[in-house]
């Protein structure tokens, strides 16, 4: 079972991925020990399928939990993936009108029609077991303007501003504290999990344009299958997406 605790938080001034520098400590020592590394500079942010996380300086936040797990198969990983979805959520709740605080499938975290957030797991497989997590979160803390050629960001601050920005290091302490409670419950009530998960997910039972291999279609989100797919009910039935496979139209 998963401590219900980090061991140990590392602070890093700058680096390039905190996704990179917890595969490191992971390569070297194996742990046994939970870990937090984070950052409010972040050079070369990793996202899904080789993109890039913009952080900005001083900021937002990137960080990454490095976790001994154990306790779950591969087979149902995306189990791990609709857990740490909703603990970044549960965090932003807090902060945020929780009715506009939406999960877009599989793993980024929406305000509206805006990117708030985004995560990046990866994991250690060892025979059928995970072993081993580093769940990469990046968030939109303080950031009052984005790059122009950024598609949809947006931060906390954006949505709700503060006399004084947001303070990062509650944030991080705040992620932490929804993050083990929900390892706790995927591993105690994992359909609770997925309940949870589906009931948060953007554009749910709303008729929408997607995009699959060039060419526009309609559909309505009605579930996630078992092994994560996402089931968009279409003019030909209902219809299995996997990750990369349908994008939104926003």
């Amino acid at each position: 079972m998963i401590q219900q605790y980090i061991d140990k938080y590392i602070y890093l001034k700058s680096c390039d991925s905190t996704n990179d520098y917890a595969a490191k400590v992971l390569s070297i020592s194996n742990p046994n020990q939970n870990y937090c590394i984070y950052t409010f500079d972040q050079q070369d942010g990793k996202g899904q399928i080789g993109r890039k996380w913009y952080c900005g300086q001083d900021q937002n936040i990137a960080l990454s939990f490095l976790l001994e797990l154990g306790y779950i198969k591969v087979r149902d990983q995306f189990g791990l993936n609709m857990a740490v979805a909703l603990s970044v959520r549960d965090a932003m709740v807090d902060f945020i009108d929780p009715a506009f605080l939406t999960i877009k499938w599989p793993n980024d975290i929406y305000y509206k029609n805006q990117k708030l957030g985004g995560i990046l797991i990866q994991n250690q497989i060892k025979g059928k077991q995970i072993s081993h997590t580093i769940v990469g979160i990046g968030l939109n803390v303080n950031e009052s303007q984005f790059p122009a050629d950024l598609p949809n960001p947006i931060s906390l601050y954006q949505i709700r501003p503060l006399n004084e920005k947001y303070n990062k290091l509650m944030v991080i302490q705040n992620l932490t504290e929804k993050l083990s409670k929900r390892l706790s419950m995927l591993l105690l009530h994992p359909s609770k999990v997925k309940e949870e998960y589906c009931n948060h997910l953007y554009r749910l039972g709303r008729k929408h344009d997607f995009i699959k291999e060039g060419v526009f279609f309609s559909g309505t989100i009605t579930d996630i299958s078992e092994d994560g797919k996402l089931c968009v009910d279409t003019s030909d039935g209902v219809q299995y997406f996997g990750f990369r496979e349908i994008q939104y139209v926003i």
